[in-house]
């Protein structure tokens, strides 16, 4: 092909909410994802219903494959009809997912990792609580983003992002936590 006739080359645009190859950015800000993320696993940060964190705690070892953990409580807005059987759950911290499917009593496990949804009655108003449990997992990684590095680190505050998909609401927040770490060793945040 000689000049005149090329096409011009025009980049390839992303779809919404997908990112593409010209998204260079560890975390894109136009998609909020991380660069090489799984089909599966592209999803955006945040939710348009508030996610009200009671609880959590990330520990990461630096020195073990495979001992890194998270435990997350939260409430949120749900049906007092709310019917768990066969819905389907995501929920992402920092640039962790995982996706269960409940059963009757609003529990799931999958290998180390488990999932509860169930209603809860607090100053006579029907919420959901989720509680998420992640064990014997290597998370290092995944919250590099976040600032959960493995160096010598006393309680500095960092941001984790926080997302539930539940019976068709995406549900989120920005949560501070205080982190701690020694390097080689271990990090811990709550």
């Amino acid at each position: 092909m000689t000049p005149a006739t090329r096409p011009e080359y025009r980049p390839p645009q992303p779809r919404k909410g997908i990112p593409n190859a010209s998204c260079r950015l560890a975390r894109c800000p136009r998609h909020g994802l991380r660069r090489g993320a799984r089909p599966d696993r592209r999803r955006r940060l945040g939710g348009s219903l508030p996610l009200n964190v009671a609880k959590i705690g990330i520990k990461l070892n630096f020195a073990k494959p495979a001992k890194d953990s998270i435990t997350l409580t939260a409430l949120l807005a749900l049906d007092p009809a709310f019917d768990p059987t066969g819905q389907s759950v995501a929920v992402g911290v920092g640039g962790v997912l995982r996706t269960f499917t409940l059963d009757a009593k609003g529990k799931s496990k999958v290998g180390y990792d488990q999932v509860q949804v169930k209603l809860v009655r607090k100053d006579g108003v029907v919420q959901g609580q989720l509680t998420l449990k992640v064990a014997q997992a290597s998370l290092a990684q995944d919250f590099l983003d976040e600032g959960l590095t493995d160096d010598d680190i006393v309680k500095q505050a960092r941001t984790v992002v926080l997302r539930v998909d539940l019976a068709g609401g995406a549900y989120g927040a920005a949560k501070t936590i205080t982190y701690s770490a020694k390097k080689g060793k271990t990090g811990s945040a709550k």
